[in-house]
């Protein structure tokens, strides 16, 4: 990626190939994000990959690319 010198998009699109290879590795029963995790009323930082059981645990927020 000599041609991209922005590190923020280097970096948004190598956890974009590492998030789509992970997805064909882990059971169906689970979806892969970024986004925030909610726990006991705190707020964590921006993860960059969340892997969730999709049929147990529901996001508060879903968008495109951004789960809460």
């Amino acid at each position: 990626m000599k041609y991209l010198s922005h590190n923020g998009e280097k970096g948004r699109e190598t956890e974009g190939i590492l998030t789509n290879f992970l997805k064909t590795l882990v059971p169906n029963k689970f979806d892969l994000g970024t986004g925030f995790v909610v726990n006991d009323n705190s707020i964590s930082s921006q993860v960059d990959i969340i892997v969730y059981d999709k049929y147990n645990v529901l996001p508060i927020y879903s968008g495109f690319e951004l789960i809460i």
